[in-house]
């Protein structure tokens, strides 16, 4: 079919558009067909995201994406280049059988503007084995798609890693590390090494990062100057689960200066004792970046073998600590308890965070948001009495947020089942 008489520029926005809520890619499909100015079109969009070896993905995928094995995406290649340049994202979830048939060193040299790689495995054994270090030409293949320079965000989860190849990420704009354990070294000749630091905006350390966190601030560009230059940094995110993750939040704290987004992921890590944001030093930690923070967030899940205990884990004390000193503007609890803790309800607590937060000190405060969910499940049912107290809560606990005429509460209090 000839070209429609329609200036591309509208033609390719038309099918931007359709493509939005194409999950499937029934709709790009059928404009594939009309003629080659379409199917270049549609390539754009039927290709941008690709899950390898993974039904699902991971939870950061894009809902439109092509699932495929890595077979498939090599014929797809191999008959097609072209499409290549039109994968923006890409996760690959290595499996055993990559143990057996390890890719090519030049299984991903047709894909040349990467923006985002996601590289994990769900195998025990592979988190276990030195997987990128012993299989030599899938770290070539890999090592490709670091050197892009289009490449901003990369994620890395539950596999070991070589250190060094991170020199190769110069442009990233957003790292994600979890449960990542660095092994070994590669050898880096000193033309090799960046003239210039990474200048990330966004770095999430979950859980077990500590390893190749530590790696990471020792590695140096050409100059001597470290690699990561943390005074780019504007958002943070990091999970408190193990006493080793307390080292990690602090390695990293320790070096931000201009934090806008702080998210803390706080869990018990020992069920017989009762972990406090006091512990982690929290105040302390954040005081380099206390007037450029403007959101704070906090998840806290609590083990369901701890009865009695602190449902805000010590964190009104923290946030005492930081009145008068800061410019927060937003600040969000969401706190998940497990059946046995049934003492959640009581009120020294949440009137510590009332008197914390609803006092002078917070001059920029406009937002307080508060989310309860309590866990049930067959053998433990929830009184009726303690969702009603919990539900209360703005009117007998936090009673100078609720009447503040500048800060707006908003409290929300769920019953999930197990």
């Amino acid at each position: 079919m000839p070209v429609p008489p329609v200036p591309l520029e509208i033609t390719e926005q038309i099918i931007d558009f359709v493509a939005q809520n194409d999950t499937d890619f029934a709709t790009i499909k059928t404009c594939a067909l009309v003629c080659s100015t379409f199917l270049h079109l549609s390539r754009k969009h039927a290709f941008a995201a690709i899950v390898l070896n993974d039904r699902e993905g991971p939870r950061n995928a894009p809902d439109s994406r092509r699932r495929c094995t890595f077979s498939q995406l090599q014929d797809l290649l191999s008959l097609r280049p072209e499409v290549g340049a039109h994968v923006r994202y890409l996760s690959y979830r290595f499996t055993l059988l990559d143990l057996e048939n390890p890719l090519p060193s030049d299984a991903f040299a047709k894909i040349s503007r990467l923006q985002s790689l996601t590289i994990y495995t769900g195998d025990e054994l592979l988190v276990r084995h030195e997987f990128l270090r012993n299989c030599n030409t899938l770290r070539l293949a890999l090592l490709h798609l670091l050197h892009l320079p289009t490449l901003k965000s990369l994620e890395l989860a539950r596999i070991n890693f070589v250190a060094t190849d991170m020199l190769s990420c110069k442009d990233l704009d957003s790292l994600s590390i979890q449960c990542v354990s660095a092994v070994g070294t590669a050898d880096v000749s000193a033309c090799d090494l960046p003239g210039r630091p990474m200048r990330l905006s966004k770095i999430i350390a979950n859980t077990k990062s500590f390893s190749m966190i530590s790696k990471l601030l020792a590695l140096q560009c050409a100059n001597k100057e470290p690699f990561v230059d943390f005074d780019y940094i504007r958002n943070l995110e990091m999970s408190i689960k193990t006493a080793e993750d307390v080292q990690t939040g602090h390695a990293l704290l320790r070096r931000c200066n201009y934090l806008s987004s702080v998210k803390v992921y706080f869990e018990t890590w020992d069920a017989e004792k009762e972990h406090k944001f006091t512990q982690f030093r929290f105040a302390e930690m954040l005081r380099p970046s206390m007037q450029t923070i403007t959101i704070l967030s906090f998840e806290m899940m609590y083990n369901k073998d701890i009865a009695d205990f602190d449902p805000l884990a010590g964190l009104a004390h923290e946030l005492n600590a930081m009145k008068s000193v800061n410019i927060i503007e937003s600040i969000t609890i969401d706190v998940t308890v497990h059946p046995a803790g049934t003492s959640c309800a009581r009120e020294n607590e949440w009137k510590r965070l009332d008197e914390a937060l609803g006092q002078s000190g917070w001059p920029r405060l406009r937002e307080v948001s508060l989310k309860i969910v309590l866990l049930s499940c067959l053998s433990f049912r929830l009184n009726d009495g303690l969702l009603e107290a919990l539900k209360e809560l703005p009117r007998t606990q936090f009673c100078r947020l609720s009447d503040s005429k500048t800060v707006d509460l908003k409290v929300e209090v769920l019953e999930e089942r197990l």
